[in-house]
């Protein structure tokens, strides 16, 4: 019924789809004009809202002007709500139109107050709400995705959230207009379940999770409005609540050396060699680099393992300084180099190359248990051996071998953690001595800003224990600014072989290499993954295994390795899921990574540095998308 039609129209439907509740086909059937989707998202109105945005969101037009607007299900909007809201936004040169709100209680219906647009300030959202809610939403797209989207680890208090952000990054340029006619109609009768009802379960805990993210933003005078108003509205009260929050939203983050321990001891190894008697495990370690700076710390590592060889392949790199390194930590073991010396193979070459040495090697010494194939920027906790040693002496081991996880820096492509390393470099400024009061999110996915597991930590932040002296050299080189790697404390069966994996057949090594895959003139990254696959053996991703991912030594990427290796990571993920579902993985992908691009050049205006040009929209559609 709106006299301006809208360009394109979502409906999400909030629920899975064995709840049956709604049917969505017949949704589909009444709307044949509308797209209609199940949230898949985080479950709530920020998961369902960001859904829909990102389902229907082109990847041009964020890169101009185009306006979002949002009607909750049990809201409507005037016929000439859309008309005058877009005639206020002045041909694109408006971020934000807000229309006013009719309240329909039980009643009574109240014509709220429209703010004056030009006292709008970030304060007001902090302590209240000035009247601005999903419904009355009418918003620049670009601008949405600058401020971060909806957080949806937020269940209520939302709209107030992003407002804030808002705020944040267009603290000098930002244009808000008022249409001055009530257009919303908002039902909030007391005899249903709202979001917002007083003592409601969601109402509390966004209450409770607003205030801990944004509480050190403001004065003592508005701190105490907030919760005044809390009481007043919802009956919540600041108690002893936060600790339970904690609490339940944490999990135990545990290290190597203390979760999944192995099974107690079984049975010894059985060998066949006669010369070789001691009972400590003998493993061989197969690493390739070309950064002597950056394996020094592994190969020190290697040198305190008893009974333990190492074969390197030296990588476009004079094999002398790392055979200096093996000489200076007592590592017996041998250095090679490719078959062209100085020239720098693929990931995939390299470790082919390198498997097939090790194999070799291992067919002779056959007094070796197992062979380790390492990235060179890995360290081993002390315990290490002694856990893989009382693996093999289990009854049942995997067919292939074990998997071992990655802790502290994300296992990642740089530019898949910048978002969130940003957001909490960004709120570590509002830090006192007492901390945030933010509560640890630690969940296996938190660094990862394309994860598909969880979308609920990409806007709330983690608190920082310390700022390190060059931030965005940090968060360039993919170190995290607070969200380190953490893994489950469950064993499971696993194909992500990453940067260490115990191989325990010396013809895997041998007879199958790691795929070289080149696409449009792109070398595809997760060969390795794709070895396993390829493997058809069992492969064990096994805690008490992990090691530490340390990328301190790194230099920070130009920006063209910083693209290419995003590009070849994202088109090696797609090569690891099943042929029907490459195409959409790779949409979904793109649309998160250009959601994330837009996010990082609304902190970096947030954080006042200067423009990066690893973060240059532009340069990312041209080069990556």
């Amino acid at each position: 019924k709106q006299a301006l039609q809208p360009n394109k129209v979502c409906i999400v439907v909030d629920e899975k789809e064995d709840e049956g509740f709604t049917d969505i086909n017949a949704l589909r059937k009444d709307f044949p004009d509308y797209l209609v989707i199940r949230n898949n998202r985080t479950r709530g109105a920020s998961g369902a809202w960001n859904c829909g945005i990102m389902a229907v969101t082109d990847l041009h037009e964020i890169q101009k002007y185009c306006y979002l607007a949002i009607l909750d299900d049990d809201d409507f909007w005037d016929p000439n709500h859309l008309q005058l809201c877009l005639s206020m936004a002045n041909k694109g040169l408006t971020d934000w139109v807000i229309s006013g709100i009719s309240r329909h209680e039980d009643n009574q219906t109240l014509r709220q107050t429209i703010p004056d647009p030009k006292k709008l300030q970030q304060a007001d959202f902090l302590i209240g709400n000035p009247h601005v809610q999903g419904s009355n939403l009418f918003l620049s797209l670009r601008l949405f995705y600058r401020a971060g989207m909806f957080d949806e680890h937020l269940p209520s208090c939302t709209d107030r959230d992003l407002c804030v952000r808002i705020f944040d990054v267009a603290q000098a340029d930002l244009q808000i207009e008022a249409t001055d006619c009530h257009t919303v109609h908002h039902f909030a009768e007391s005899r249903r379940k709202r979001l917002s009802s007083p003592k409601s379960k969601t109402k509390d805990l966004g209450i409770r999770r607003f205030a801990q993210k944004h509480a050190h933003r403001m004065t003592m005078e508005q701190c105490q409005e907030y919760w005044q108003r809390a009481s007043r509205l919802f009956g919540i009260q600041p108690d002893g609540h936060q600790e339970q929050i904690a609490k339940e939203q944490s999990l135990p983050r545990t290290g190597p050396q203390d979760m999944g321990k192995p099974a107690p001891k079984k049975r010894r190894i059985k060998h066949t060699s006669l010369l070789w008697t001691t009972e400590v495990v003998s493993l061989l370690f197969g690493v390739t680099s070309s950064a002597p700076k950056v394996v020094a710390g592994l190969i020190e590592d290697i040198g305190r393992i008893p009974n333990s060889r190492l074969l390197l392949l030296a990588n476009g790199t004079p094999p002398h300084e790392f055979e200096a390194l093996m000489k200076h930590y007592g590592v017996s073991g041998m250095v090679i180099t490719p078959p062209q010396q100085g020239v720098r193979l693929s990931i995939a070459e390299a470790r082919t190359i390198l498997q097939v040495h090790c194999g070799k090697v291992w067919k002779k010494l056959i007094s070796i248990d197992a062979v380790v194939i390492m990235d060179d920027d890995k360290r081993l906790p002390s315990s290490w051996s002694a856990n893989l040693q009382q693996l093999l002496e289990q009854d049942h081991v995997p067919t292939g071998g074990f998997i071992g996880p990655d802790i502290e820096a994300p296992p990642l492509p740089p530019a898949f953690s910048v978002r969130t390393s940003m957001i909490d470099w960004f709120y570590s400024q509002f830090e006192t001595s007492e901390g945030t009061g933010l509560p640890c999110m630690a969940t296996e996915d938190t660094f990862y800003d394309l994860s598909e597991k969880s979308t609920n930590h990409l806007e709330y932040p983690v608190p920082c224990a310390a700022l390190p002296e060059a931030p965005l050299q940090t968060v360039l080189k993919g170190i995290p600014i607070s969200r380190k790697a953490i893994v489950s404390s469950e064993a499971a069966e696993s194909s992500e072989r990453g940067g260490c994996c115990v191989i325990l057949d010396p013809e895997l090594l041998v007879s199958l290499p790691n795929p070289r895959i080149q696409l449009a003139g792109v070398v595809t990254r997760r060969s390795d993954m794709l070895w396993v696959k390829l493997s058809g053996r069992q492969f064990i991703k096994h805690p008490s295994l992990a090691v530490n991912h340390d990328r301190t030594q790194d230099k920070a990427p130009i920006v063209d390795q910083f693209l290419m290796t995003a590009k070849q990571d994202l088109l090696g993920s797609a090569l690891c899921r099943q042929l029907k579902d490459r195409v959409a993985f790779l949409k979904r992908r793109i649309k998160q990574l250009n959601a994330n691009i837009l996010r990082m050049q609304g902190l970096v205006e947030a954080l006042s540095i200067d423009p990066q040009p690893h973060f240059v929209a532009s340069k990312w559609l041209k080069e990556v998308i």
